[in-house]
Formats: C-alpha cells, structure tokens, sequence
C-alpha cells in the first residue's frame, strides 16, 4: 500500500483505517513533499489486537516506510519492521514495555520548535508512555502503550496543544477520519 496523501485542503490528508487477522502481512509507504512555508501534521496509530474482543497478535510482519521532503530536499526518512513474534517483539523492555499500541506523531513547520515545550506541557499527565523532540523544523513524537485507549487520550491531548485546538475539535477530527489508526487482529 502506498499513501501520497494529497494536499489539496492545506493541513488535511484523509487517511485509511486498516484491519488484518493474525498473520497479516502489511506494507506500506507514505511520502509527502511539502513546501518550506507549509505545516504538515501526520498521526499514526497502530493497534496490535481489539483488546476488548480478547485478540492479542502474536505473528504478523508490518513495514511501514515514511519519506517526508520539504521543497524537494529529503528532510524526515523512517523505517519500521516488526516480523514474526509481534506480541514478544513489543513485549520487550527496550521496545514497548507490553505495548499494544504505538504511535508516531510528525509537525513539519517553520514553528515546529517552538512548540515543543507546550506540548510537553500538554501532556505531563498522559497515561501513555511518549517522547518528543524538535529539530530543523520538525517535531516527532512517540507514544507506546499497553492500552489503545489511554494512547489515543493522549494523541487528541497532543493534538490539542500543537494545533492549537480544543479536545472536542481534535476527536471531531479523528472521527472524520484525519487521524489515521491501523488495527491488526
């Protein structure tokens, strides 16, 4: 699968919610150019299993290949492989501690920067583990979690305090499909 999302709407990209069974195999690719004066803000969320249904995955293989450029010139590049043992892979310490689900979240602004510390504010009290940094006129933030739900408070938490949004604007966001989350079953 590869996602070119076009920027017609400037800061919006529909996205595509995604469901496999255990054993699932997924690629997928997303690039995106934007220009040196453009924002552009992506969330991924992927979901390893519907915990309230009992699944949790134990095999599948999941790549996911991010290219970001601004005005031509390759500014984020990112590349993830989980394969095999999904559930003992994030089981791992140094990985996701019993996450069941992560997350990426990548601000590509002139501003970026600025907004670091507000959103580290923002989410002092998040339930989910998470990590941010701003560069170069970016910011990436992390997340893991071992519940879906707590992940996905703090992602609308975060969105909130980057974009300048209130928490109902975020969910409304999210449940028009802007927000993009992968469950894998």
């Amino acid at each position: 699968m590869v996602a070119a999302p076009d920027l017609g709407d400037p800061g919006q990209a529909q996205c595509l919610d995604i469901a496999a069974d255990g054993g699932a195999r997924l690629r997928r690719r997303l690039d995106a150019d934007v220009a040196a004066d453009a924002t552009l803000t992506i969330v991924e969320s992927l979901v390893f299993g519907r915990l309230a249904m009992g699944e949790v995955v134990t095999d599948g293989e999941l790549r996911d290949r991010w290219r970001v450029r601004r005005d031509g010139a390759l500014v984020f590049a990112e590349e993830l492989r989980i394969d095999g043992a999904v559930a003992q892979t994030l089981d791992r310490p140094a990985i996701g501690r019993a996450a069941r689900a992560t997350a990426t979240l990548l601000h590509v602004a002139p501003d970026a920067e600025t907004r670091l510390e507000p959103f580290r504010d923002a989410l002092r009290d998040a339930q989910a583990e998470w990590g941010a940094s701003a560069w170069n006129g970016m910011l990436v933030a992390r997340f893991v979690s071992p519940s879906p739900e707590h992940q996905r408070a703090a992602i609308v938490t975060a969105l909130g305090a980057l974009l300048g949004r209130s928490e109902d604007h975020t969910s409304e966001l999210q449940s028009r499909g802007l927000i993009s989350y992968a469950v894998f079953c």
